[in-house]
């Protein structure tokens, strides 16, 4: 009977407590902040998925330019030209200009079709 008399009286403890904290809490407040809540965290995933987009993107561009340039060395060395022994570095002023140690017509040909092909 004394537990019955001690748990209906910590019921009644906690039936109190209840109902102070259901008169404090204002539940139009509570819905306005939810809500003011849930539109905040749609914007943050928006924003999060561009980002995550955009950095894609640049991602694969860059290896888009690794890719081209391996084509054009592949491309290169079928044809027989070996960038570090037949041509010298091109220079500032012009892009379509390329000194070559060994002037023969087959090179000079190659080099004006690689600069058709830069341009």
């Amino acid at each position: 009977m004394q537990s019955n008399i001690a748990l209906g009286s910590a019921m009644q403890g906690a039936t109190k407590a209840m109902a102070a904290t259901n008169k404090q809490m204002n539940l139009p407040e509570l819905q306005k902040n939810m809500q003011e809540f849930e539109r905040q965290n749609m914007q943050m995933s928006m924003a999060e998925e561009m980002m995550s987009d955009t950095i894609d993107s640049v991602m694969d561009d860059e290896e888009d330019e690794e890719e081209s340039e391996e084509i054009m060395n592949k491309v290169l060395d079928e044809i027989g030209i070996d960038i570090g022994t037949k041509m010298a570095s091109v220079p500032s002023g012009s892009r379509s200009r390329v000194a070559v140690e060994d002037d023969s017509e087959e090179e000079k040909a190659l080099l004006a079709r690689m600069a058709a092909l830069s341009k």
